[in-house]
């Protein structure tokens, strides 16, 4: 029999660990490729229907609201649920992180809610585009909190979204202006933009990290600073139908879409660049986008790295090995070396007294 070293029998162990937490959390993901992932985009195309798309354009999944026609808007909530306002339905209906349709979500719908967005105490807002052109609040549960009238342009409160400070509400209304709303004292504030935008009708809308806001703007798209200062315009050839507007979470792109084209293209935001496009085969027209981990102002769902798998796993693993190392039987000394500096010393037993000669002699050595 062969004897190995401790050493090597223990990185032995860690290799196997390693190969076999490697192979499970592969397995685990081939078993949850259906789920959502971060950084699919997906498609509002009309007909009831939201495709899921990879980056790249390569379609993943098609959701089925049952319900048919026009749908709009989407946004997630903390659990990673995708919620669709579906405009013709007058509904807003929520499918599971795995694509899987959970029902409706909230009632009372006026007409035509377009587009959705979640506060941090997960609270819903839904705009609507006509009949009372109010926007509607509902609880985690769905039940309605409040109804909210804001003053409003060519249609109602069409394309809505939260600032960081949970109370500033902006909106479009299909006009000229990014227009504000104070939520928690119940008043209207002064535009966003200082001077009109240039395109002929705003719709979705998305308030950038740094203040800013980023506007699909029909025969543009529009980037104001954080002042409402028009910066930069981006713009593709041939596209005069902007409608969608979503942050990547990279946090360096944004997705657009084509309301009539149903094409789908992500720019860089800094240069304006156009990374990719590719045709999301709209059954009718492209009515919104979403991009799961998408960046929001109010919410935005946390990153995952690809390696914290790993590193959670190796945590037990570490712990375990040290575990071992500490059980290591010590060597047994045979003889122990001379101590130096403070040691204690050692203690020895007396040597028995020498015996000593009787008195009254005297003892000459030869």
């Amino acid at each position: 029999m062969v004897y190995l070293p401790r050493s090597s029998w223990i990185l032995s162990l860690l290799c196997a660990i390693v190969a076999a937490l490697r192979l499970g959390y592969l397995d685990a993901a081939n078993n949850q490729a259906s789920a959502f992932a971060r950084g699919d985009v997906f498609a509002a195309v009309g007909n009831g229907q939201v495709k899921r798309f990879t980056p790249d354009g390569a379609l993943l999944q098609t959701l089925e609201s049952g319900a048919g026609g026009q749908n709009a808007g989407m946004t997630f909530d903390k659990q990673g649920n995708l919620y669709l306002a579906h405009f013709e339905a007058d509904q807003v209906y929520r499918f599971g992180p795995d694509g899987a349709l959970l029902g409706t979500f909230g009632r009372g719908f006026n007409a035509h809610p377009e587009s959705l967005v979640f506060d941090a105490a997960q609270n819903l807002y839904v705009g609507q585009a006509d009949g009372s052109r109010q926007v509607l609040e509902f609880d985690s549960q769905g039940n309605l909190v409040a109804t909210i009238s804001l003053p409003t342009e060519g249609r109602g409160s069409d394309w809505i979204d939260l600032a960081a400070d949970q109370k500033t509400l902006f909106y479009t209304s299909e006009g000229a202006a990014v227009k504000r709303y104070d939520l928690e004292n119940q008043r209207s504030l002064a535009d966003f933009n200082q001077a009109p935008l240039p395109g002929s009708v705003a719709y979705a809308l998305r308030v950038l990290p740094d203040g800013g806001v980023l506007v699909a703007d029909t025969e543009l798209l529009v980037r104001l600073d954080r002042n409402g200062k028009q910066v930069q315009i981006y713009d593709a050839d041939g596209e005069d139908n902007w409608f969608a507007v979503n942050l990547d979470p990279d946090g360096k792109t944004f997705w657009s879409g084509n309301l009539g084209t149903g094409r789908v293209y992500r720019f860089e935001m800094s240069s304006g660049r156009q990374v990719s496009s590719w045709d999301a085969g709209a059954v009718g027209a492209l009515g919104g986008l979403a991009v799961y981990g998408e960046i929001t102002a109010a919410l935005t769902l946390p990153a995952i790295p690809g390696w914290l798998p790993y590193l959670l796993g190796l945590i037990p693993l570490g712990a375990g090995l040290a575990w071992l190392l500490r059980r290591r039987p010590r060597p047994v000394r045979t003889s122990a070396p001379p101590r130096v500096g403070g040691a204690p010393p050692v203690h020895r037993p007396e040597p028995p007294p020498r015996p000593r000669p009787p008195r009254g002699k005297t003892i000459t050595p030869d």
